[in-house]
């Protein structure tokens, strides 16, 4: 079931769908909207002061909002079949690639568009 909805994170309000989903802890999962995922994204950077947090070998390069991404570390699933936005990290380019190549064993560069 998918019911339009808001999501509060870092005190701003979040539009999108709450999906029913019964893997999760609270049995639902949340994915933004495009004006959504774009103030998420702007929020992620800001709270991560423009730079990258997942660290591969000590990276901490700056991220800002042009540049930066944000990864879902649990994957997205095919068509965004699992996405959560709620259970996202701000990262450079680099590391998202590091990340994903750990979590699916392949490099996918420029085959996935992370721009949504």
């Amino acid at each position: 079931m998918r019911v339009k909805g808001k999501w509060i994170f870092a005190g701003e309000s979040i539009p999108g769908d709450w999906i029913t989903d019964e893997t999760k802890p609270d049995n639902k999962r949340f994915e933004a909207s495009e004006h959504g995922y774009k103030k998420l994204r702007r929020l992620k950077c800001q709270i991560a002061y423009s730079r990258c947090t997942v660290m591969n070998d000590g990276c901490r390069v700056s991220a800002m909002l042009h540049k930066g991404e944000l990864h879902h570390p649990g994957g997205r699933g095919l068509g965004g079949s699992k996405r959560d936005d709620r259970e996202t990290v701000w990262t450079c380019r680099h590391c998202h690639e590091i990340e994903e190549k750990k979590r699916t064993g392949t490099r996918w560069g420029a085959q996935i568009n992370v721009a949504h």
